[in-house]
């Protein structure tokens, strides 16, 4: 009896294109039996998923305590609050113009030979003052700090302080470096007097609201005991601190030396 085999217009038979159909959609899955899993092992492991997301979660904390660990500068040359600094070196230089004060009055004899009288002479007992600090001072917190410099100054023909040792408080308005600053301490000094010079001892107190350690305006008293009397000055002035301290100091000691020089020279 004779076959019948379907046939498609193709020409090939049913048979052929059912089993290539059924090759096509079985054999993926064979192979897909033979080859290893394509999931990523964490996947096929919940805990070392749930291990890795911790990790990964607990990492900004970590970095957050290192850096709170971290400890501040242990000194350094421009002040600035707790944290940033721990300890800060005070170089200052300033000017202060006498504002208020007490004179002298002095009666300076004539020449009787020539004919010239007495005649009296009212003198400023404390002239304007140059004062150079050197000190170290130490953060008692975010809010303050305490130290002490030494005072070098430079008055005029009237005298005024010229070694001294103070007490430094600063209490911090902010981060950015603002502050009040409180002095007060003893200093050696002279006065005018009528034979020339009286050296004595005396106070010195100042009050500056400061810019950061680069400058600041001041108002500051001194007291001055020689020659059987009290000398005293008010003062207003202003107050370079840090690197313009340091620049200031150098270009008073350039003129100093070139004025020095020219006076030399024309003496010659």
């Amino acid at each position: 009896m004779p076959r019948i085999i379907a046939v498609d217009s193709s020409g090939q038979s049913l048979g052929f294109r059912v089993g290539k159909f059924l090759r096509y959609v079985f054999l993926p899955q064979r192979l897909s039996r033979l080859l290893p899993p394509t999931h990523p092992p964490c996947m096929r492991h919940p805990t070392i998923a749930a291990a890795l997301a911790l990790a990964l979660s607990a990492a900004p904390l970590l970095l957050a305590a290192q850096d709170s660990t971290r400890t501040a500068p242990t000194l350094c040359y421009r002040g600035r609050p707790a944290p940033a600094c721990t300890r800060f070196v005070l170089t200052e230089i300033g000017y202060y113009a006498r504002a208020a004060g007490s004179s002298s009055s002095f009666i300076v004899p004539g020449s009787g030979d020539q004919g010239r009288p007495d005649f009296p002479v009212t003198l400023r007992d404390i002239s304007p003052q140059v004062s150079w600090e050197l000190g170290l001072m130490s953060n008692r917190g975010p809010m303050s700090a305490l130290g002490a410099t030494v005072l070098i100054g430079a008055g005029g023909g009237d005298g005024g302080a010229e070694v001294g040792l103070k007490v430094r408080y600063r209490r911090w308005l902010g981060d950015n470096g603002l502050a009040i600053d409180v002095g007060s301490g003893l200093f050696a000094g002279s006065l005018t007097a009528p034979n020339g010079r009286a050296n004595g001892a005396g106070i010195t107190g100042d009050v500056a609201l400061n810019a950061a350690d680069y400058g600041a305006v001041v108002v500051r008293f001194d007291a001055l005991r020689a020659d059987d009397r009290t000398a005293t000055a008010l003062y207003t002035g202003v107050r370079l601190g840090s690197k313009p301290a340091l620049g200031a100091t150098g270009l008073l000691a350039a003129f100093v030396i070139l004025v020095g020089t020219a006076v030399a020279t024309a003496d010659q």
